[in-house]
Parts: C-alpha cells; sequence; structure tokens
C-alpha cells in the first residue's frame, strides 16, 4: 500500500545541516544499494507536522524493514516528497553552511541551498511510497546500555545462512527482571543474560530479532545519549524506539531451537585467563595455523595451557599460566577464529570449562554490572594421538 499523500503544497523547510546529517546517516542504513523497485532507494521527507515545535519526519525501508526518524525544522511550507536516500545524505554531509533550505519544485524536483552551494535534484512523488508499518503494542522499555551490550556479544554468533530463518537472528527473552539474548550459529551459541534488569513493561516476552535488525540496532546505540530502548510489535512486525528514532523489522517465520540443553552444566572446575594474555598469544599461533581449518590445539594442566597451532609455514606453541585446571593432562581443539571472535568481545578475565575433548566447550564472562556471557563452541578433531 502506498503513502497517503497528506499535502498538495510544495514543500519548503529549513534544517540545521548537522542534525539533517546525523539523521540522515541513521537512515540510508535501511536502504538498499541495489533495488529493482526505484522508489526502495528513496527517503520519503514529510513536512506536514503542526504545533509550535516543528519537526520533519525521515523515512527508509526496503520493505523488511523501515527506519523513521525526525530532525527539528522550521517548515515554510507543508509538504512531502521523496529523494534519492544515498544521494541526500552523501551531498548534505560535505556542505560547509550550518543551515539547508530544501524546496520542492515541479514534477518533485528539490532545489537545495545552503551557504554559497545551490543544488537541484531529482526526487519522486510520494503516492508511490509504501506505507510503514505503525506499532500498535509497546512491550517493553530496556536499558540502553544493557541493551547495547547484549547486542554486540550477541551478533558475534548469529548465523547468517540462507533458508535458516531461524537462526539467522537473535531470541530475546524477558523474564520479570531477568532478560537473555541468545543466537547460534551452528558451531557456537551465545547467552548473554542479566538478572536485576530494570524493565518497564511485560514480565514474560519472547520475540526473534533478525540480523539485519540488530545491525541497525548497534548503529542506533552508538549515541551513548540514549538511555532506553522501547519494544513493541504488530503481528507481522517487531519494533524498536530510541530517541526520536523508530526502527520496524518484519518478524521471522519458525521457532528458535531449544538451546538450554546445549550449554553446559557440568564441566567441573573452570580455567581462569587473562583476555589481553591469551588473545595476544592466540593472534601469534594464529600466524602459523592451517589456512583451511585454523586449528588451534589446547595441551592443559594443572597451572599451565600451552596453545599450539601448525600450517604450511612452520609452527608455534605459547605457554600460559592459568588459574586451576585438571590433575592430569587434558588436550582438545578448536577453530581458533571462533575463540578470538569470543575473546575480542570481553575484557578482564574469563573463564574456561572443559568437560572432554569430545564435547563442546563453555567460555564464561562476567562484567561489573551483572552481565553474564556465555559461550559455548563445538571443539575440532586435532588429527594427533
Amino acid at each position: 500500500m502506498a503513502t497517503e499523500v497528506k499535502a498538495t503544497t510544495q514543500l519548503e523547510i529549513v534544517v540545521s545541516r548537522k542534525e539533517l546529517t546525523a539523521e540522515l546517516a541513521a537512515a540510508v542504513g535501511v536502504v538498499e544499494r541495489h533495488t529493482t523497485i526505484p522508489i526502495l532507494s528513496n527517503l520519503l521527507i514529510d513536512a506536514t507536522g503542526e504545533g509550535a515545535l516543528q519537526s520533519v519526519k525521515l523515512s527508509a525501508t526496503d520493505l523488511s524493514q523501515s527506519l523513521t526518524t525526525s530532525v527539528p525544522a522550521r517548515i515554510k511550507a507543508p509538504g512531502v516528497v521523496t529523494v534519492p536516500a544515498r544521494k541526500l545524505y552523501d551531498y548534505v554531509r560535505l556542505l560547509a553552511g550550518d543551515a539547508v533550505t530544501i524546496k520542492q519544485e515541479e514534477n518533485s524536483w528539490l532545489k537545495i541551498k545552503c551557504g554559497r552551494s545551490n543544488t537541484r535534484m531529482i526526487g519522486m512523488s510520494a503516492a508511490s511510497f509504501p506505507q510503514l508499518p505503525q506499532p500498535t503494542d509497546w512491550k517493553a522499555g530496556l536499558e540502553a546500555d544493557i541493551f547495547r551490550a547484549f547486542i554486540a556479544k550477541a551478533l558475534v554468533t548469529v548465523a547468517d545462512a540462507e533458508g535458516k530463518y531461524a537462526i539467522n537472528a537473535a531470541l530475546l527473552e524477558i523474564a520479570g527482571s531477568r532478560v537473555a539474548m541468545v543466537s547460534t550459529d551452528g558451531n557456537r551459541l551465545t547467552r548473554v543474560s542479566k538478572t536485576d534488569c530494570s524493565v518497564a513493561g511485560a514480565s514474560t516476552w519472547r520475540a526473534l530479532i533478525p540480523r539485519k535488525a540488530l545491525q541497525e540496532l548497534a548503529s542506533i546505540l552508538r549515541d551513548e545519549a540514549i538511555s532506553l530502548i522501547e519494544i513493541g510489535e504488530t503481528d507481522s512486525a517487531l519494533f524498536f524506539r530510541a530517541g526520536v528514532r523508530t526502527l520496524s523489522s518484519q518478524k521471522l517465520a519458525g521457532q528458535f531451537p531449544s538451546y538450554e540443553a546445549i550449554i553446559p552444566s557440568n564441566s567441573g572446575a573452570p580455567l581462569e585467563l587473562d583476555v589481553e594474555t591469551v588473545s595476544q598469544s592466540l593472534s601469534r599461533c594464529l600466524l602459523f595455523s592451517e589456512a583451511k581449518t585454523r586449528l588451534l590445539a589446547l595441551d592443559i594442566s594443572a597451572g599451565t595451557l600451552e596453545m599450539k597451532s601448525a600450517g604450511e609455514l612452520g609452527e608455534t606453541a605459547e605457554q600460559l599460566d592459568i588459574i586451576g585446571g585438571p590433575a592430569e593432562t587434558f588436550a582438545i581443539g578448536f577453530d581458533g577464529d571462533f575463540i578470538k571472535e569470543f575473546l575480542a568481545a570481553v575484557e578482564g578475565h574469563v573463564e574456561f570449562h572443559f568437560s572432554n575433548n569430545a564435547k563442546p566447550a563453555l567460555f564464561v564472562h562476567r562484567t561489573d554490572n551483572g552481565i553474564t556471557h556465555e559461550y559455548v563452541c563445538a571443539p575440532m578433531h586435532r588429527g594427533d594421538k
């Protein structure tokens, strides 16, 4: 369904270049770079709002998700029009003045003036712009700092596989004050949780957040001034409101796998390691690992972890002091890149939990603000005796 055009006059607005650039940067994130539907390359500019505090609404969509935001403006003449989103963003961010005047001309052309720069840009009628979904039920409000941390860690193991819709997403679970986000790519699983969250709204709720939506939310939440993110839904879409920006995403079909049994629960005493130290040793080992397998071999004994790799250009070994460890030497192998990606998402100290060399290992990191990050990784066959 196309957008209902609310105004018949020719739009004319004056906006801050800095504020317009920031909101255009957010909006173009959902615009597909290559599309066979021309209107989806465009940004909808809606200057039909009323009230003393005037603002212009900006909307973009790729049909699977959309973003709506607003920017304060002086509306000299109301109107609605669309314009190529990326071209407008690329142009506005290069301007040198403080105020940008955008004026609609005949046949949806736009005249853009800023300082001593004058440009005409072709637009399209807003009549063919898709009508965007609107939230009907705001379910919960979460602290932005917590949600930001959850997304950064969960994205590491969100699948990007054709046809596997349910794991091309992260599962968000709210149960009272406990909030968790879970993701898996089939080889690894991440669960990030916090038991004492400040949650407004629903006491129990679950939703699958698609990978693309997580990536857009991560971009939106780079703004540390955002303190709260609100989550809503309709029968077919999810909504995330952060400040003036609202992201909508189509709901995915399918059920997220039952993951609880995958997380090891009885793996003995953990090994404790310093993240920076083990990361440096791991990076040196991976320089010599086999390019195809990226095999990282671990030999663990009481107080010591030996990390080894070998490839066509040589072999290397690193010894690390650890807290804890088995009474007898324990050998296991992993894809080194999987371990590196986990370590890149944490800092301080981390726990390694092993049961045996044929079962998944559990890596655990805890933050000072109460977030527990669990990372389950399947082992690799080492090929040695």
